[in-house]
């Protein structure tokens, strides 16, 4: 993912129904390009099912990218 400024920056896993499954990243970053991997854990460590996902990117100006993923296992 690329930040567009520096400052804090939240990257996250939701389910369809909008609840939270798993924070990646919880930080503050440099503006420019990072990369995280998520192993299809939740928060506390569960797998996940198989299903449709949301990721969501907040970072310094605002809400900057929305994207569905499918975990397949």
């Amino acid at each position: 993912f690329t930040v567009g400024s520096a400052g804090r920056v939240e990257f996250a896993v939701f389910d369809v129904l909008g609840r939270r499954v798993r924070r990646l990243v919880a930080a503050d970053l440099g503006a420019g390009s990072h990369q995280v991997v998520w192993d299809g854990l939740d928060d506390v460590g569960r797998p996940v099912a198989s299903g449709t996902y949301l990721l969501r990117l907040d970072g310094p100006d605002g809400v900057s990218a929305r994207r569905r993923v499918t975990m397949l296992k």
